[in-house]
C-alpha cells in the first residue's frame, strides 16, 4: 500500500505547538512537532493496512468503513519511547492533536493507578488541547450512569471534534469506561489508545505463574484482561505504549 497524505497542520495541533514553545523553545517545539508527523504518519499507515483506507489521513471520513471483528487486529501496536521527565506527555498531548487532523475520533488515555498523578495527567490534557477533542476523565463518568454520560456529553461531540476519555488504570474505573464505550458507539468512529508508562499494570503480570501451573489454573491479570476488553470493543484502532 502506497503511503497515505496526512495532514501536518490543523487549529488544535497548531495551538499545541505555539503553547509549548514558550516553555520549551522553538526549536524544541518544532521537533516536537516532526516527532508527532511521524507517528501519525505511522498510526494511519498501519490504521490502514490493517483496517481499509479512507478512514484516517488527510481525506479520511472520521468513520469506520469495515468494522473489525473478532480478536485485537496484528500490527495495531506502536511504542513512544522516552526516558522519565523525557517529555513524553508532551509528546502524546501533540500526537493526539495531529491525529485529531488526521480523522481520528476517540482518544483513550490510560494512566498509572495514582489518583493525583491521573489528575494531574488529564488536566495537562485539557489546558493543551484548546479546541481540539473534548477531554474528560474518569470522575466525569464515574457518578453518571454510563449510558446517560455517553448520550449527553460523548454521542454530540465523537463525530465531529472528537473526544479523549482519560483513565486510571483501576479495575473498576476500567470497566466504567468499557461501558462509556459501548453507549457511545466509539467502535463506529477510529481510535487512537495511548497507554502510560504501559509497564505499570497493562502487561500480564501473571505470566511466569502461568509458565509454571498453566492458564487454567491461573487466569491472566485483571488490568490486561479489561484493557484487552476496552482494544475489542473499539476494535478499529491503534494503541501506542509509552
Amino acid at each position: 500500500m502506497s503511503k497515505i497524505d496526512i495532514a501536518t497542520d490543523g487549529y488544535c495541533i497548531n495551538k499545541v505547538v505555539d503553547k509549548v514553545k514558550s516553555k520549551i523553545g522553538d526549536k524544541a517545539a518544532e521537533q516536537l512537532k516532526q516527532t508527532a508527523v511521524e507517528v501519525v504518519q505511522n498510526c494511519v499507515h498501519f490504521y490502514s493496512t490493517t483496517f481499509g483506507s479512507g478512514d484516517v489521513g488527510a481525506s479520511g471520513t472520521g468513520i469506520v468503513s469495515q468494522p473489525h471483528k473478532g480478536k485485537i487486529a496484528d500490527g495495531t501496536t506502536g511504542l513512544i519511547y522516552g526516558k522519565v521527565q523525557s517529555g513524553k506527555t508532551n509528546t502524546t498531548i501533540a500526537t493526539l492533536a495531529l491525529a485529531q487532523a488526521n480523522h481520528f475520533r476517540c482518544f483513550i488515555v490510560l494512566t498509572s493507578d495514582n489518583t493525583w498523578l491521573g489528575k494531574q495527567t488529564a488536566d495537562r490534557f485539557v489546558n493543551q488541547l484548546k479546541g481540539g477533542p473534548v477531554v474528560f476523565n474518569w470522575e466525569e463518568w464515574r457518578n453518571d450512569r454510563p449510558k446517560d454520560f455517553a448520550e449527553s456529553k460523548l454521542l454530540p461531540y465523537i463525530k465531529k471534534r472528537g473526544i479523549v476519555l482519560v483513565s486510571t488504570k483501576n479495575v473498576r474505573h476500567l470497566d466504567n469506561l468499557l461501558q462509556v464505550l459501548k453507549f457511545a458507539k466509539a467502535s463506529s468512529v477510529p481510535t487512537l489508545i495511548f497507554d502510560d508508562e504501559a509497564d505499570n499494570a497493562s502487561l500480564n503480570t501473571n505470566e511466569a505463574k502461568q509458565s509454571k501451573k498453566g492458564k487454567v489454573i491461573v487466569p491472566d491479570s485483571s488490568i490486561f484482561v479489561k484493557i484487552g476488553d476496552i482494544r475489542k470493543e473499539v476494535a478499529n484502532h491503534i494503541a501506542v505504549f509509552t
